[in-house]
């Protein structure tokens, strides 16, 4: 049982150590999927100027946001809850035409991505003929 385990994870780390070794975006596929869908749904927000690197995003129902891309916060929660940009945050960074993949937390960056990887798993040394 245990030899099955140490097996399938090894080969789960190898096959994911490939997949991140081929990104060459600066995001994780992933994180990248969800950036997209939130900065679809950002394209509709009007956006004003509060300070530097603070803003007032109204959404196509009237409610209102406040974003601040300096800490990487918004009202709504969503963005220093998980550090994917929120579509409030990216309807900011349009606007300012601030690079969307530097508002993500690095956790979900490729280099961090690749590091979760480093580590090998390798087969128990057989203790037979001793």
């Amino acid at each position: 049982m245990f030899e099955y385990i140490r097996t399938t994870v090894m080969s789960w780390f190898a096959l994911r150590r490939a997949k991140s070794t081929r990104e060459q975006g600066t995001i994780t596929p992933n994180v990248r999927k969800l950036v997209e869908e939130n900065f679809d749904l950002s394209t509709a927000m009007a956006v004003r100027d509060i300070a530097d690197l603070e803003y007032q995003v109204q959404d196509p129902t009237g409610e209102c946001f406040t974003v601040l891309l300096g800490p990487g916060t918004c009202t709504c929660g969503e963005y220093q809850l998980i550090g994917i940009p929120c579509m409030h945050a990216l309807a900011c960074s349009t606007r300012v035409g601030f690079p969307s993949d530097a508002l993500v937390a690095p956790a979900y960056r490729v280099p961090t991505w690749r590091q979760g990887f480093i580590g090998k798993i390798y087969p128990v040394p057989s203790v037979g003929g001793l």
